[in-house]
């Protein structure tokens, strides 16, 4: 069975507030079950393989390349750290080369990733940007490409990372397989388990603070209803504590609610205050909006305190801007007291 059948998977990171959003009253939640609905269908979501060399296979990388491996992919511990480990995370390709250091390239996925390398140098004035990939490396379209160190291509959820050895015309080999891998992944969610999905649903519904047409106002259309994850992350789970909006393109917005306690807890949460939040996002004045206090976390989001409850949105990932992402915001907070 080839990798495209046995291994489709993968979920492969402010300002403007207007009609509705201005009331100050809470605003209830949908009405209508479908729009309240959570994607419980097993066959929605799937899972990643558990060897990291199945993601593509050696006849997979050789057809990409035009360039036979000289050995089978061994599974390593990650791409930064290529030793062989038999609970790696990373597979290492050696390619069939007259240059006695045995050029190779290893490739590592992780499908669920909340965009915080992304954040992280956007917030440094995308100092990525006096880096440029070699000519006609950057084969795909990626919401995030940074050629060094070694490489990373995020779309989505998704990053893969890329390390390569012996020469630096490898980049564009790497580059090119990475768009490959992407190929084989479908454009679907991801499960850490698969009797996460239709485990038996307990507390309360992240999901009841965003209708699906509210969000696909902003986001566009959903692949599939909006579904329950585990926190902070867009893997299915009937129970979990975040809801997870999945458009395409391996694109989802995640929305995680603290229903309790989170007053005290904030400052931790979040990595600035209203006026610095304003600042990362936008050069304009600070946001006016409900909230009592409006921060963005490390990894990017969106947090707003009500009392002692708070909202976390991780938008980055959806590909929206933070003037779209609080429009959503918004939404929720006001029915974050009203949601059952």
């Amino acid at each position: 069975m080839t990798l495209r059948s046995k291994h489709r998977a993968w979920a492969f990171a402010l300002l403007v507030v207007t009609g509705a959003c201005h009331r100050e009253n809470s605003v209830a939640p949908p009405n209508d079950p479908a729009e309240r609905a959570t994607a419980t269908a097993a066959t929605e979501f799937q899972m990643a393989p558990e060897n990291p060399c199945a993601w593509l296979s050696r006849p997979d990388v050789e057809r990409a390349l035009s360039n036979e491996l000289s050995a089978e992919p061994v599974r390593v511990s990650s791409a930064e750290s290529p030793r062989p480990a038999p609970t790696g995370e990373a597979c290492l390709y050696t390619l069939k080369d007259a240059d006695p250091l045995q050029p190779t390239i290893a490739m590592q996925v992780k499908a669920d990733e909340p965009g915080l390398l992304r954040s992280s140098f956007e917030r440094m004035g995308r100092v990525e940007s006096s880096f440029k990939p070699a000519d006609g490396a950057q084969t795909k379209s990626w919401d995030y490409f940074i050629p060094i160190p070694g490489g990373l291509a995020a779309l989505g959820r998704g990053r893969i990372s890329m390390v390569w050895t012996s020469s630096p015309q490898l980049s564009d080999k790497a580059t090119l397989l990475a768009g490959v891998m992407l190929d084989h992944i479908a454009d679907m969610p991801f499960t850490q388990d698969p009797r996460d999905p239709t485990s038996p649903a307990t507390g309360r519904d992240p999901c009841a603070l965003i209708s699906r047409s509210e969000a696909e106002r902003i986001l566009g259309p959903l692949k599939l209803a909006p579904f329950r994850s585990r926190k902070a992350s867009a893997l299915a789970h009937a129970s979990g504590a975040s809801c997870t909006y999945f458009t395409s393109q391996h694109r989802a917005l995640i929305v995680t609610p603290k229903w309790s306690r989170a007053k005290g807890s904030f400052p931790m949460f979040a990595a600035a205050s209203t006026a610095v939040a304003q600042g990362i996002a936008s050069d304009g004045p600070p946001p006016n909006g409900p909230w009592d206090q409006l921060g963005v976390g490390p990894d990017g989001a969106l947090l707003a305190l009500k009392g002692d409850a708070m909202i976390s949105m991780q938008y980055v990932t959806a590909n929206i801007d933070a003037t779209a992402a609080m429009q959503l915001l918004n939404v929720a907070y006001r029915r974050l007291g009203s949601s059952p």
